[in-house]
C-alpha cells in the first residue's frame, strides 16, 4: 500500500490538496449527473441509510452538501465547508448537510464497533443524525463514479431535492468556494436551479 500512499501524496502536493476542481457554475439539472448507490450505512445515532435515498427521503429539504471522507487527513478538511454552510443556513429546515465517512481498510472492519464509539463521543451530539459510516471494501465502483480516487483528500458534493449532483469540490474550502457553494444552494431554494448556465456535469480532475 506505501505506492498508492505515495502517489496520493504527491497527487494532493500537484492538485494543491484539490484533486476535484470545483465547478464555476450550477449545473443545470438536466446535465446533472445521479449521486450513486451505497447502501449499508449507519448514521452516529445508530440510524440505517442507504445512498442516495438518505439525502432525498425528507420532502421538505430542497438541498444537500454531502462531505466524503476516508482518512483522516480528509475528514479534518470537511469543518472548513460544513461550518461556514451550516451558519449561512442556519434555522432553514429546507437544506442540510450530512458527512459520510468511509473506512475500506479490512483490518479495521472488526474494530467498527469500536471505531464508531469513538466518533459519536468526539462528535457533538446535534450531528449524530446526520453523520454517516461506512465500513467494507466493496466501494470501487461508488469511488469511480465520483472520481474520488485520492482517499486522503475529502471530496463535496452539493446534490438537489432529486439526488443530482450540482456542484463538486474537493480538499478545504476557500472563501470563494464557500461564497459559489452558498449561492447555488439559495438558487436551488429559489428557483429550482433550473436556468440553463454553461456548466459541466462532470467533476473536473487536476
Amino acid at each position: 500500500f506505501w505506492k498508492l500512499d505515495f502517489w496520493m501524496v504527491n497527487d494532493l502536493k500537484k492538485t494543491g490538496g484539490k484533486p476535484t476542481l470545483p465547478n464555476k457554475f450550477l449545473i443545470p439539472e438536466d446535465e446533472a449527473q445521479a449521486f450513486p448507490m451505497l447502501t449499508g450505512l449507519e448514521s452516529l445515532s445508530r440510524v440505517k441509510a442507504d445512498l442516495p435515498y438518505f439525502f432525498i427521503a425528507d420532502k421538505d429539504v430542497k438541498c444537500t452538501l454531502v462531505n466524503i471522507s476516508f482518512r483522516d487527513s480528509g475528514y479534518k478538511a470537511i469543518s472548513s465547508w460544513t461550518e461556514p454552510f451550516d451558519g449561512a443556513f442556519q434555522g432553514n429546515s429546507s437544506v442540510n448537510s450530512v458527512k459520510v465517512s468511509i473506512t475500506e481498510r479490512w483490518s479495521l472492519y472488526f474494530l467498527r464497533g469500536t471505531l464508531a464509539n469513538v466518533m459519536r463521543k468526539n462528535t457533538p451530539p446535534r450531528e449524530h443524525d446526520k453523520t454517516l459510516l461506512y465500513f467494507g471494501s466493496d466501494v470501487d465502483d461508488f469511488r469511480d463514479v465520483l472520481r474520488m480516487h485520492n482517499i486522503m483528500a475529502n471530496f463535496v458534493f452539493l446534490l438537489d431535492n432529486k439526488g443530482r449532483i450540482r456542484f463538486a469540490s474537493s480538499g478545504e474550502a476557500t472563501p470563494e468556494e464557500l461564497d459559489r457553494v452558498i449561492g447555488f444552494a439559495k438558487e436551488l431554494l429559489s428557483v429550482g436551479g433550473n436556468a440553463r448556465r454553461k456548466g459541466r456535469s462532470k467533476t473536473k480532475q487536476r
